[in-house]
Order: structure tokens, then sequence, then C-alpha cells
């Protein structure tokens, strides 16, 4: 099904909601643990493929990522 996550998109957070995102980089991640390893094992200003499943179609967006400060 892929790993549920709340991603930082031009500053402003934004929960997959129904989607799943299943791979970064072309390598499939089936939980939370495996994205958040995928993710902060790049660094900021990286930019990484994510491909995730929304209303039944897959897809592929080019993300580039940022530290999201801390209140």
């Amino acid at each position: 099904r892929g790993a549920q996550f709340e991603v930082n998109f031009q500053g402003r957070p934004i929960p997959a909601g129904g989607d799943g995102i299943t791979a970064v980089n072309g390598q499939p991640v089936t939980t939370t643990g495996e994205l958040q390893q995928a993710v902060l094992s790049r660094g900021e200003g990286d930019t990484v493929e994510v491909t995730f499943v929304r209303d039944g179609q897959e897809q592929t967006v080019e993300v580039t990522l940022a530290v999201v400060p801390q209140n």
C-alpha cells in the first residue's frame, strides 16, 4: 500500500491523505520508517524522485528536500 506521510511543499505541510508513497529514487518503501530512512539519508537541497499512488494512478514527482524549521 505504501507509506503514509506528511510532506512540506513550498513551505506548506501537506498531508499525504489517502496517497501512498511507494518509492523514493526507485527504491520501494512500504512503511513510514523506510520512507524516513530514505529521506534522512539525503541532504538538504538534494532532489529525489518520489513515487506515489493517488486515486489508483501511480505518479512520480521530483522533490527538493528542505529542513522544516521548528516553532
